[in-house]
Formats: structure tokens, C-alpha cells, sequence
């Protein structure tokens, strides 16, 4: 079974700029989380009367908990098992905080082995950014005076600062290691 490349960050890191070209020079299928599940995403809103682009709005957050991650983990695990590789787009903040949250992503991606790409960029710049694309589903990041700093995944994984040039990004990404080996799917 190919890899799952899990390309990782905070929001405005360049998560959604590296990944295409990470995908292409793969010859891997690309899944946004956001992407994949916002159609789901604005029912819910809908349904519970809030903003579909908020997704931080706790109530939408509550709602979808987990299922959006484990609804493109599935469509990734059944494009795994097809033998095609797969980059997953998410910021995976908890799922890769420590080696059995990563061990729980990885039994979703029926066992196949895991690169980890962490793309990153200081938080001013992660802010401009933010600024800059004007998506609602910034706005609330955006109230707090200064954006922290973001809490790199607890497996191992490549670096690649999003300020770079994306031939740099592609050859940092590329260097990602094993975060976990290939498994047994359970």
C-alpha cells in the first residue's frame, strides 16, 4: 500500500498552496478537508442557524466534532486501498499531538504509512495572510490581538516554512520521513 502524506499546519501556514504541487509530484490524489466536507458543512450550519463559513463557531464545531476528519480519512484509506498514494490536506492540531492519536489516524488509513508535513510560517505572517484572503472562516482567529504560536506535530515530520519559494517547499516536503510504518489495518 502507497503512503498517506498528511500535509499539516495552522491556519494561513500555506497548507492549501504546497499541497497541489506536493500531490502532482507524487502522482497522488489530493483531499482537502475543508474542501471535501463543505457541503456537509453547510447543511449543518444550516440546520443549526449558523454561519456555514464559521468554523469556529462552537455549535458548528461540536456538531461536526470529529466526523470531518474521519469522512476524508475514509475517502483516503478507500483511495489507499486502490493503491493510489494520497495527500490529505487538515491542519491536524489533536490528531497528531501525540504518537496514539496519530497511531488512531493511521488505523483510518487502514494501516498505511504515514509522512507528515508541517507547514508553517511565523504568526504575524500567518495573520497577514489571513487578512489578506478575506475568507470568513477567518474572521474569528482574526479578533484576538496576536495569533499564537502553533504547536508542531509530536511525530516525526518534515518542516516547511510556508514563506519559502514552493521548489523549496517541494523539496523539504519530500524529504518527510516516516511518522509511522506501514500496519496492519484493524
Amino acid at each position: 500500500m502507497p503512503d498517506a502524506w498528511l500535509v499539516a499546519g495552522p491556519p494561513g501556514g500555506g497548507k492549501s498552496t504546497l499541497a497541489p504541487p506536493l500531490a502532482r509530484r507524487l502522482d497522488a490524489a489530493l483531499l482537502d478537508r475543508d474542501t471535501a466536507t463543505a457541503p456537509l458543512t453547510r447543511v449543518v450550519a444550516r440546520l443549526l442557524g449558523t454561519a456555514p463559513d464559521d468554523l469556529d463557531d462552537p455549535r458548528l464545531r461540536v456538531a461536526l466534532g470529529e466526523a470531518a476528519y474521519e469522512s476524508v480519512l475514509a475517502a483516503a484509506g478507500d483511495t489507499l486501498s486502490l493503491g493510489r498514494a494520497v495527500v490529505v490536506v487538515a491542519p491536524f492540531t489533536r490528531a497528531l499531538a501525540d504518537a496514539g492519536a496519530a497511531r488512531s489516524v493511521q488505523q483510518q488509513l487502514r494501516g498505511a504509512g504515514l509522512r507528515v508535513v508541517w507547514v508553517d510560517c511565523p504568526p504575524e505572517e500567518r495573520r497577514r495572510r489571513m487578512q489578506a484572503r478575506g475568507a470568513p472562516r477567518d474572521a474569528r482567529k482574526l479578533i484576538a490581538p496576536r495569533l499564537e504560536a502553533a504547536v508542531p506535530p509530536a511525530v516525526p515530520h518534515a518542516v516547511v516554512d510556508g514563506r519559502d519559494g514552493l521548489d523549496r517547499q517541494l523539496r523539504a516536503a519530500l524529504q518527510a520521513p516516516l511518522a509511522l510504518r506501514p500496519s496492519a489495518p484493524q
